[in-house]
């Protein structure tokens, strides 16, 4: 948090900035078949070409130039699967760690091999999200369109297995569970899970609608007071446990009810957070485009990790040409004048409490 305050103020102050953070989609192919997935309802994926894609080579010298211009975390994350062309995924994760910046990860954890989890715990990689969604195998392989749990767990287990053969604190290891109304009941079944294997954390992010046809996962009123319920008693055995959650979060500003309308939710956060204002950046809705950079598989360069149709190509461009290009400063000016996206609907619910975090410490600092 640090990071991003210093450079917000550099903007604030200087008129210039410098990214902290950096999302990653190394690819958008991937090996399971996700009915709620971003890429499967946006793109299509059955005419995706590897040509398309940046190559090895890209990435790393995008990784040089962004720690130059100082990134300090990496994040690796969707379209498709990181892992999906796992040697060119490592070979970008080592250069990460290699300078010394800090890595996540979001995997679906089945094409992990006992070789690339040993090569990950050696390079101390500081976190790993699971994308797994339920304690019952039927479930989730119904929810990620494939046999995938027993893989899963069997990823986890090996590395919980390595870590300790080599003593070693890191990865941290996460549960990634998208909540519907197929798996809400499951979440204290979750926290046993996560307890049982090693695992340190569970982490809860809500449904969104990517296309019409997601909406029967959706939750309906009976089910949402159920799970506030469910929630109380998952954090008090998450807490007896020792498993770390975001329930507190997610409870308190009822995430599950905010996704797909993130934009009037974070547009009312300012009003909420400081009242009326003449300070342009105290007044913006979301901080995205003032610290994070996220570049999709194809080259695209947006500042945010949602999908919005529009950015600036990579290729033939520095990062910094980028970064202080047409694109983001439109967005940035938009964003001061309070204009969201069509797509910031879909924003993570994630973002409002670090959105409000960092809008009241900008308030003590300027």
């Amino acid at each position: 948090m640090d990071y991003i305050i210093e450079s917000l103020l550099d903007w604030a102050k200087n008129g210039s900035g410098h990214p902290v953070q950096a999302q990653i989609h190394l690819t958008n192919f991937c090996n399971l078949k996700c009915f709620f997935c971003p890429t499967r309802a946006l793109l299509d994926t059955s005419a995706l070409k590897k040509e398309d894609e940046l190559t090895k080579e890209k990435w790393l010298s995008i990784i040089d130039e962004a720690n130059g211009m100082g990134v300090q975390e990496w994040h690796i994350c969707g379209g498709g699967e990181p892992l999906f062309f796992k040697d060119d995924a490592i070979a970008v994760m080592e250069k990460i760690k290699n300078s010394g910046r800090r890595g996540e990860l979001i995997t679906n954890g089945t094409l992990f091999d006992e070789n690339s989890i040993k090569k990950l715990v050696k390079l101390e990689w500081d976190k790993i999200f699971f994308s797994l969604d339920s304690s019952s195998a039927e479930t989730q392989n119904e929810l990620r369109g494939v046999d995938c749990f027993d893989k899963i767990i069997e990823s986890i287990k090996t590395f919980v297995k390595i870590k300790k053969e080599q003593r070693a604190p890191l990865p941290i290891l996460c549960f990634h569970v998208v909540v519907c109304n197929k798996n809400y009941r499951q979440i204290p079944d979750m926290i046993k899970l996560a307890k049982k294997l090693g695992v340190q954390e569970v982490l809860l992010n809500a449904l969104n609608i990517w296309k019409p046809e997601i909406k029967r996962l959706m939750l309906g009123k009976n089910q949402e007071k159920e799970l506030r319920s469910l929630l109380g008693e998952s954090k008090k055995l998450a807490e007896g446990m020792g498993v770390n959650t975001n329930i507190d979060e997610f409870l308190q500003s009822e995430l599950f009810k905010k996704a797909n309308i993130m934009d009037s939710v974070l547009e009312r956060g300012v009003k909420e957070a400081i009242g009326t204002t003449s300070n342009e950046l105290l007044n913006t809705p979301c901080y995205y485009p003032w610290y994070n950079i996220s570049i999709f598989a194809d080259g695209i360069v947006q500042p945010c990790f949602i999908p919005q149709g529009k950015g600036e190509q990579i290729r033939g461009k520095t990062l910094k040409d980028v970064w202080f290009g047409d694109c983001f400063s439109k967005i940035r000016e938009e964003m001061k004048k309070g204009k969201l996206g069509k797509y910031c609907a879909r924003c993570n619910p994630w973002n409002l409490s670090k959105t409000n975090e960092i809008r009241l410490e900008l308030e003590t600092r300027l």
